[in-house]
């Protein structure tokens, strides 16, 4: 366990931004409301096991 807020559930990416620096984020709907989420910060909690499951993307 990791004190990582988006630990473990499900989660709906509504948005992905990358500018030109290339700092990423995304924006997700959870728990009833819009959150964003720095994108490297959310991958390396996949990385190192803080946060189980991936990311899915549907053309």
């Amino acid at each position: 366990m990791s004190d990582y807020e988006y630990e473990w559930h499900w989660m709906t990416i509504t948005k992905y931004f990358r500018d030109v620096n290339d700092n990423r984020w995304i924006t997700v709907s959870t728990w009833g409301q819009r959150h964003s989420i720095d994108y490297r910060v959310h991958f390396d909690a996949m990385a190192n096991g803080w946060v189980q499951g991936g990311v899915m993307y549907f053309q």
